[in-house]
């Protein structure tokens, strides 16, 4: 009897053990994944929908975003009215083109932020960006780790990621705890 009590002792130790190991990652864990992971592809294209809400109006956008060794590029979608525009982002600097034409969104934060910026702005905090909180919870029906990063003092965000394909879901970027740009995006595409 004593040699089966050792055995079940050593079982229930043995299990123990073994489970407490095999827990899931922590939040923090799967965003430092998810930063790796997002930093270490060479390209990274995405569409937004995206909505700007400035203090009298709010403005909503659809741009196809791609992100590679040549730099960041953006497509306006829609509004059909300023389908076509591009915007590219070198280490040179911004630039908007439609026909020769240039186009400014205006600034939605203090800092200077536009829309056509925001998407620059969350892939360099997904991938450069500390982790100033990261939890688990469901958006949209999706399995989710929200992870918060602060931009400046006064505007932060944060982006939902799917917990099993570590992509982008939603994204908030608030100043001074207003929301003030939403994305949700759509046709991810890495390599």
């Amino acid at each position: 009897m004593t040699r089966i009590k050792t055995l079940l002792m050593a079982a229930v130790i043995f299990a123990a053990f073994v489970l407490g190991g095999c827990g899931a990652a922590s939040p923090m864990d799967t965003a430092e994944e998810i930063k790796t992971e997002l930093g270490g592809y060479s390209s990274l294209t995405l569409t937004a929908s995206i909505t700007a809400s400035y203090e009298n109006c709010v403005y909503d956008f659809k741009i196809k975003c791609v992100s590679g060794d040549a730099g960041l590029e953006l497509e306006i979608l829609e509004p059909e009215s300023l389908a076509g525009i591009r915007a590219k982002l070198e280490e040179e600097g911004f630039t908007l083109s439609y026909d020769g034409v240039e186009m400014s969104t205006g600034k939605l934060t203090e800092e200077g932020m536009s829309p056509a910026g925001a998407l620059p702005v969350l892939i360099e905090q997904w991938t450069e960006g500390y982790a100033s909180g990261a939890v688990y919870e469901t958006y949209g029906g999706v399995e989710t780790l929200a992870l918060d990063t602060n931009i400046s003092d006064t505007v932060k965000q944060r982006t939902w990621f799917d917990r099993e394909t570590h992509l982008p879901v939603h994204s908030e970027i608030s100043e001074n705890g207003t929301v003030v740009v939403t994305c949700d995006f759509e046709n991810i595409v890495t390599s």
